[in-house]
């Protein structure tokens, strides 16, 4: 099972609500219009799925963690089945509706819906074509997520989401136990070429689940490869050099938010089972990173200046990564 990220606006979001579904299709005619509310906000959530398309009567789907939606409460393990499509034919502007529970024959209200683009609140979306989203192929990755929002870290208090850590909070680090956050930080850009983020699988590396990252952004590996490559027990390879090895794929998006820590030095923690590094930033990663992470962290973080830090692992090189993961 792999897990997908997207974020979705509850019934409760928008002027007037939102269509209920009828005969599985959305009730009323087109042209449909939606506005979001003044102030509202998209939920993060993550689903568990067999396959990539996010679809109705389709018992593979659910939520791989709980969550609210529109004050409502949904642990994990609920089922989600999509209801119906609205679409601008003229843009491409895409939602979908879903229903939480049940087994995907439901009708009337909705729980709400995913956007293939941003939405930005009071705009007015027009949609002149209605569709029953079953059997349509629309692919998870046709949403707007945020990729790296959601993703756990393990700290002294259990499992923690990477956007809900703060300076001074403690994360668990392999090398030196639980140690306090200096910095935290995000980015939102637009999640396509340079950097568009890396999906690696769940059941690579210990993963307990898909892990989304920036192309530059490093896992620590060890074993006899390493040994073979570096001399060394482990060391640190680029999400973009497993992507080079069939390991990882590229998983491009209109937009990605990209969270990172730092600590007073290089670490490296577990984030969602496996090891991973945090930050070696700024004016540092001209002596610890190769020049293209170097550009990836200044570009994303431009505000960042901090003395030089001593990487926790050695990084293997393209040829290097190739020996070691064979």
């Amino acid at each position: 099972m792999a897990v997908y990220y997207l974020y979705v606006y509850a019934p409760s979001d928008f002027l007037g609500g939102l269509p209920d579904e009828v005969n599985a299709a959305a009730e009323g005619s087109a042209p449909f219009a939606l506005v979001l509310l003044p102030g509202a906000t998209p939920t993060l959530i993550a689903v568990e799925d067999d396959d990539a398309v996010f679809d109705e009567v389709d018992g593979t789907q659910a939520l791989a963690d709980s969550v609210s939606i529109g004050g409502t409460s949904h642990p994990a393990g609920t089922t989600i089945n999509t209801a119906y499509d609205l679409i601008n034919s003229g843009t491409g502007h895409r939602v979908t509706s879903f229903h939480l529970g049940g087994d995907g024959f439901q009708q009337g209200p909705v729980d709400g819906i995913v956007s293939t683009v941003e939405l930005v609140p009071a705009t007015p979306y027009q949609f002149d074509t209605e569709r029953t989203s079953h059997q349509q192929a629309n692919a998870y990755d046709d949403y707007v997520a945020c990729f790296v929002a959601g993703t756990r870290l393990r700290t002294p208090r259990g499992w923690s989401a990477i956007e809900d850590l703060a300076p001074g909070d403690l994360v668990r680090t392999l090398d030196a136990g639980d140690q306090p956050l200096r910095w935290t930080g995000a980015r939102i850009v637009a999640g396509t070429g340079a950097y568009a983020p890396v999906r690696i699988p769940a059941g690579w590396n210990g993963l307990k689940r898909d892990l989304l990252v920036s192309p530059q952004h490093r896992m620590l590996i060890s074993g006899a490869g390493c040994e073979l490559a570096m001399g060394t027990d482990s060391a640190l390879v680029s999400a973009r050099q497993l992507v080079k090895l069939g390991l990882a794929r590229p998983a491009p998006c209109p937009r990605v938010a990209y969270h990172h820590i730092m600590f007073d030095s290089h670490q490296i923690v577990i984030a969602e089972g496996a090891p991973s590094e945090s930050l070696l930033a700024s004016d540092v990663t001209l002596s610890g990173f190769d020049r293209d992470a170097a550009e990836e962290v200044r570009a994303l973080f431009p505000e960042l200046s901090v003395d030089p830090m001593v990487a926790a692992r050695p990084f293997l090189r393209g040829h290097e990564a190739l020996l070691a993961l064979r």
